[in-house]
């Protein structure tokens, strides 16, 4: 597990609690755990992808989509430059909906960070839009979600993680319900960073 902290300002504790499904015969047993505290470097980041949907070929080159509600704008209300990833609800149905980039190369990085751009056009509740990374394709950790009740944005969102890391990452836009009750997701100036660990500042074997 980890937890991610600050990246500066004063010392301070943070709760962390983690849980352990026993499937053995005994209510108790005892584990070890190891303890590591490391710090990001942050001075040396290596730029992994970038899309800032300039162009109106879609999906990007090596992307995919899973249904074509996900196409071109030539519009900016995420808050990029005109040209943006649009999910439209109609044809609707209800499924899973992805937009998902091209395989990543996170080989030896020990983080990524993905920062990107979104505006949501809400109509009715209730559907989920998420982010999510894999390292297949096919089966995907939630990072980020949201259940809407009105419009939102445009935001920038920037999340950190280690989830699917190592090898190639997939990352996923992805929408969940009835098309029919969104109106559209604008999604742009997607950037994609990778971040080494610095030697770790404490270690601690339980």
């Amino acid at each position: 597990t980890n937890v991610s902290c600050p990246e500066s300002g004063p010392a301070q504790t943070f709760p962390v609690t983690d849980h352990v499904k026993n499937f053995g015969q005994y209510n108790e047993s005892d584990f070890k755990t190891y303890v590591e505290i490391a710090e990001l470097d942050i001075n040396n980041q290596a730029e992994l992808l970038t899309e800032e949907f300039s162009g109106s070929t879609f999906p990007p080159d090596g992307w995919t989509r899973t249904h074509n509600n996900w196409m071109y704008s030539s519009t900016s209300y995420a808050g990029g430059s005109t040209g943006e990833a649009r999910f439209y609800y109609s044809p609707y149905s209800t499924d899973i909906f992805r937009l998902v980039t091209h395989a990543i190369d996170t080989g030896g990085y020990d983080a990524i960070k993905i920062e990107f751009k979104h505006y949501i056009d809400h109509y009715i509740s209730p559907y989920t839009v998420k982010l999510e990374t894999s390292e297949d394709g096919i089966n995907w950790d939630v990072l980020w979600k949201i259940e809407p009740t009105e419009d939102i944005g445009p935001e920038s969102i920037n999340i950190l993680t280690d989830k699917n890391i190592g090898s190639k990452t997939y990352i996923s836009w992805t929408f969940e319900g009835n098309s029919y009750n969104i109106n559209n997701w604008y999604v742009d100036d997607i950037n994609i960073l990778g971040y080494y660990l610095l030697e770790p500042e404490y270690e601690y074997n339980l």
